[in-house]
């Protein structure tokens, strides 16, 4: 994980506070050099450092040491464990200061990468999951292995839910303006990002229920399989979905988004559930066929009009 991201830190924090930078991964290797000429390179000094976890004393001679320059060094830690160092050329006392405070940076860094791919393997494996229920077939397929995948991720599977489905409306007109108005490529990509997190935050926060499955399936197309208590009644559970479809619609409005919402069946096993699934993506289609605009549409209402 270090490697991922010890190139960039390094050139970065080299270019604001005008010093060398390298990076080393468990082994003392450089990793991470704002003098590229290093990279891959063996770093002796961080030996020990790695090893104790406290940087080298003053009476280690530093010029006889492979691959080091004279400066300081520091561990890079992440859960109690040493797994590299970083270090800063130059005078010891002028670099000393930024190294701890490269230090904090350097493992928050990490920190967050762990957190970023711990929540795209959890978001990802919730959408094989939902994948999986939507092409259930009672006659080849356990429910309990489904029922069992959802335990690991925790869901509970068994109460009643409902499949809705939700499309960004036009959403590539809207990404080809970002880049148009934007100043770079980087630029735009990191809007149009911060546009997906945005959406999908207002879709979590209006579906909040602990068995509530939500995953993007695409870049303008997510779905939510919506947990109801095992006593519900149809007419009160359609009502109360259409009116959350409806407040998500007015929430992505007031960011410039438009956005049509198909609603499946209520489906009380996992049988019904991947119908659920199907229906709401068919009233979606049917439901943008009949209008042009964005808008909530029912299955059943949909299939009768046609």
């Amino acid at each position: 994980m270090l490697d991922d991201i010890a190139q960039k830190i390094a050139v970065s924090t080299s270019e604001i506070i005008g010093y060398e930078v390298i990076i080393t991964d468990e082994d003392s290797i450089i990793i991470g050099s704002s003098d590229p000429s290093r990279l891959g390179d063996f770093h002796e000094a961080s030996v020990q450092i790695i090893k104790t976890g406290k940087p080298n004393p003053d009476t280690m001679n530093i010029d006889k040491m492979k691959g080091t320059k004279p400066g300081f060094a520091l561990p890079i830690e992440l859960f109690n464990k040493n797994i590299g160092s970083f270090g800063m050329a130059g005078e010891k006392a002028k670099v000393k200061k930024y190294c701890y405070l490269l230090k904090r940076y350097i493992e928050t860094m990490l920190h967050q990468e762990m957190y970023m791919k711990s929540s795209h393997l959890r978001e990802q494996a919730v959408k094989n999951l939902i994948q999986e229920i939507s092409v259930f077939d009672d006659e080849k397929s356990d429910e309990s292995y489904l029922l069992s995948r959802g335990h690991e991720l925790g869901y509970d599977l068994q109460p009643p839910h409902i499949a809705i489905a939700i499309d960004l409306f036009r959403f590539e007109n809207l990404t080809k303006k970002i880049y148009e108005k934007a100043g770079g490529q980087q630029s735009a990509e990191l809007q149009i990002q911060s546009l997906k997190l945005d959406v999908l935050a207002i879709i979590q926060k209006t579906f909040h229920k602990a068995n509530d499955l939500i995953a993007p399936m695409q870049d303008d197309k997510f779905i939510v399989l919506s947990a109801l208590a095992f006593q519900f009644s149809e007419h009160g559970v359609i009502e109360e979905i259409q009116d959350k479809c409806s407040s998500i619609i007015a929430q992505f409005e007031a960011k410039g988004i438009s956005a049509s919402i198909g609603i499946g069946a209520i489906a009380k096993n996992m049988n019904e559930l991947s119908q659920s699934y199907k229906d709401a993506w068919r009233a979606l289609k049917i439901g943008k066929k009949l209008h042009a605009s964005s808008g909530v549409f029912l299955f059943k209402i949909c299939f009768l009009k046609t």
